[in-house]
């Protein structure tokens, strides 16, 4: 019997992980799935939940030093599928201070945690990650 197809974004949670855990963030997958499926008398039923609010990231932490960290995942090049409610939750968070990213792969976020790290300027950092999540590509700020 096959099992359930894995989607793609499972395997970018794996590995952004194991960077996390090579590199000391503490790090926790946060449940934000809006409706839940449940067998009642042979069939699937839907119901809304509400464990984190709509537009949560999928991964919430602390980085070394005690920075908040939020991570978005996408699947390998769907970096531009990011929603207006993802956009707005990890901006909110970039404008208090923490590390918040929407990463197709841990190449990415290794690029983006370099080049946050590299930037002294606190409102520079912030304007770098805010771009991030505008374009594919990373944004040079000088």
């Amino acid at each position: 019997m096959r099992g359930i197809r894995q989607r793609p974004e499972k395997a970018v949670e794996a590995q952004v992980l194991l960077w996390l855990k090579s590199r000391q963030f503490q790090a926790w997958v946060i449940d934000a799935s809006t409706y839940v499926s449940s067998k009642s008398a042979g069939s699937p039923k839907y119901y809304k939940q509400s464990h984190a609010p709509v537009g949560h990231s999928d991964i919430a932490g602390i980085c070394p030093g005690g920075r908040a960290f939020f991570c978005e995942l996408k699947a390998p090049g769907k970096i531009g599928t990011l929603t207006q409610k993802q956009h707005n939750f990890l901006k909110n968070c970039i404008e208090s201070n923490a590390f918040a990213v929407c990463v197709d792969s841990c190449e990415r976020l290794s690029e983006l945690w370099s080049r946050f790290n590299s930037i002294e300027n606190l409102e520079k950092r912030k304007q770098f990650l805010i771009q991030s999540l505008k374009k594919k590509e990373l944004i040079q700020i000088g």
